[in-house]
């Protein structure tokens, strides 16, 4: 697919280092650069860290990138580089990619083009939460993100359990208009989102 001519006129300018276009790529990428590199086991505050220590070297760099896809890879391969020297330093880097190996299914060691479409895909869907009714969202984000079951939900919240699957049922439909196809696929399969309850 060739390259929108946006797209090819802010590689141009990232290159020649613009601050509009550096901008531009770190809103575009940071959100799911953080998301990827917590997946990674650090916690929020140390993944903002290694993301934006990215940046700046990248930023500090003389870059030659063929197109924003080529920006993305180099942006997520640094920062999984850098996740990893950071787990490195705490002297738990082999006991959390092991513990992180076991409950990802061998991710890691996915192309990072499935890390890529995962984190922005995790990043679409986080957004859209953010769209609904507080107390819908509230719930959709603990089943979701946080993983908790409607039991704990209901506990957390100090609402009846069947108030979590109204919320979640409401949830669900107004997802479905607001998100593709493919991202309440995404949805439902990997988070299994309708084995919750």
């Amino acid at each position: 697919m060739r390259e929108a001519q946006g797209d090819i006129r802010l590689v141009g300018a990232f290159n020649n280092g613009e601050k509009w276009a550096y901008k531009k790529v770190y809103f575009r990428y940071y959100n799911s650069l953080c998301f990827f590199v917590c997946k990674l086991g650090l916690q929020k505050g140390n993944a903002e860290e290694v993301v934006q220590d990215v940046f700046v070297r990248i930023w500090e760099r003389d870059n030659h990138f063929e197109s924003l896809n080529a920006i993305g890879k180099f942006l997520y391969v640094s920062c999984r580089n850098g996740a990893f020297n950071f787990l490195k330093k705490e002297k738990s880097y082999q006991a959390r990619k092991d513990d992180f190996s076991r409950l990802q299914d061998d991710s890691i060691e996915q192309p990072i083009t499935h890390q890529i479409i995962y984190s922005e895909t995790i990043s679409r869907v986080s957004w859209a939460i953010e769209k609904l009714p507080p107390q819908c969202g509230k719930v959709i984000s603990l089943l979701f993100i946080e993983e908790m079951t409607p039991q704990e939900i209901a506990e957390h919240l100090k609402i009846s359990r069947n108030t979590v699957y109204n919320q979640k049922m409401r949830g669900i439909q107004l997802l479905k208009d607001i998100l593709s196809e493919e991202d309440m696929l995404f949805l439902i399969l990997v988070a299994g989102f309708w084995s919750s309850l």
